[in-house]
This record gives C-alpha cells, sequence and structure tokens, in this order.
C-alpha cells in the first residue's frame, strides 16, 4: 500500500532543480516504510546526490514495502510547476502492476477540479547505499554557510577535482592535494556535527568539486547540509 500526502512541495521543487544541473532526465525514487528518497547521480565524477525526507515531513504516509523506480526528472518537475501553482496538497499513488505513479494535486479553490499527471516508471536497482543511519560511523553535518565558504576558499585549485575530509573526534579538517591549505572546524566552534561510532578511529572521504555551481546551489538552499561518508580509509589512533 502507498498512501503518501504532502502539503508543501518545496523540497521537491528545489531537490528537481537541483538535481537538473547534475543529471539529464532520470532519477532514482525510492519509497520505503521509513523514507521518501529522490536520487541522482552523476557520472564524472562519480557521485550521487540524494533528497531524503522521513514521514514527518508528510501529511501522509503509509507505505508497506520498499519501492524503487527510475523516472523521468523533467516530467517530475514540470509537474511539480505546474500543481505548486494550483494546489494546496499532492498525493503519490503508485501503481506497479500498470507501472505508472499518479500525482494528484488538490485545489486551493474549493470549485476547482483535481489536477492528475501521470508518470511512467521502470523498475530499477537501488542506487542508494543502505539507509543514512548514525550508527555507520559515517556523518558529517555542516552549516551551510560554512561548506559554501570552504568551497569558494577552494575553487582557486583548478588542478583539484576533490576535497579530503579528515574526520576524528568532534574534528573535520578539509584540505586539497598536493596543495599545503587547511581548513579545520569543530563541533565546539558550533559549525559542525561529526557522528563517528568509534571516537578514536580517524576517517578519510573524499567530496568531488565539481560541478561547483551544484554544491553552491546545495549550500544556498539548505540551513544544514549533511554529508554521507561513502568510500574512506580509517585509520586507529
Amino acid at each position: 500500500m502507498f498512501s503518501i500526502k504532502i502539503d508543501d512541495l518545496d523540497p521537491f521543487l528545489d531537490a528537481t532543480t537541483l538535481f537538473a544541473e547534475i543529471v539529464n532526465d532520470e532519477i532514482c525514487l525510492k519509497i520505503s516504510p521509513s523514507t521518501f528518497s529522490i536520487i541522482s547521480r552523476y557520472q564524472h565524477p562519480l557521485f550521487f546526490a540524494m533528497m531524503i525526507m522521513p514521514p514527518p515531513f508528510f501529511a501522509e504516509y503509509s507505505v508497506d514495502r520498499n519501492h524503487n523506480s527510475k523516472i523521468s526528472l523533467s516530467a517530475f518537475h514540470n509537474a511539480m510547476l505546474e500543481g505548486q501553482s494550483f494546489c494546496s496538497s499532492m498525493s503519490i499513488h503508485v501503481h506497479e502492476q500498470e507501472n505508472n505513479i499518479h500525482l494528484i494535486f488538490e485545489p486551493s479553490r474549493p470549485s476547482a477540479l483535481p489536477l492528475h499527471h501521470e508518470l511512467t516508471f521502470l523498475p530499477m536497482e537501488d542506487w542508494s547505499l543502505g539507509e543514512v543511519t548514525l550508527l555507520s560511523g559515517k556523518i558529517l553535518s555542516i552549516e551551510s554557510e560554512m561548506f559554501s565558504n570552504i568551497l569558494t576558499t577552494f575553487s582557486v585549485y583548478n588542478e583539484a577535482d576533490s576535497i579530503l575530509i579528515t574526520l576524528v573526534g568532534t574534528q573535520a579538517t578539509f584540505s586539497v592535494i598536493p596543495f599545503d591549505h587547511e581548513i579545520t572546524i569543530t563541533e565546539e566552534s558550533g559549525d559542525c556535527l561529526v557522528f563517528l561510532w568509534d571516537t578514536e578511529v580517524e576517517v578519510h572521504m573524499h567530496m568531488p568539486l565539481h560541478p561547483s555551481s551544484f554544491f553552491s546551489n546545495c549550500g544556498i538552499q539548505a540551513r544544514r547540509k549533511t554529508r554521507l561518508k561513502i568510500n574512506s580509509h580509517r585509520h586507529t589512533h
């Protein structure tokens, strides 16, 4: 059963607008009993960007099984744009046997009729790498203004493709190899939250610098950016 209703379309519009900067026309829709996710995949360098919404963000959320599908980004985004000026809420109905998703926008005016959009989907593998959990010891949450400042600082290194992020204890250090330039922030300063299941383990992760406009716009639109480590190297102190 899929019974999903949301009163605020802004998160969907913000996410699909950002994802349009890095993908052509395909996104992964992942629906589970615990989260609703939209996932985009950038090819070079390979990374995944996700919008993850738990049930409290929805007016109604009743999902009894997992669903993964590939849908058209432009069709989904255009439906959001049309519905934004028309509706007070949106319901999502998944018809797996017919391979389609129905979006029903309830009008803000009682005299108007609901607006319907039908999107075709293709079943697909799950692009995400498991549920986001604090028990994995791999999460860094950083204030968006600080995130944007760090990107601006390192953008002058045209030869660099990624930023090295080192997490240990309550500290996060950003650097660009081989340049001798580091930025260190701490939980104590109020600039970030570091979730390490084992605080005695040093964790390394790489974050792409490009496309720079995508990451900059993420920082502008979000109050706090959360980054999930995908592949890391660990060193025990």
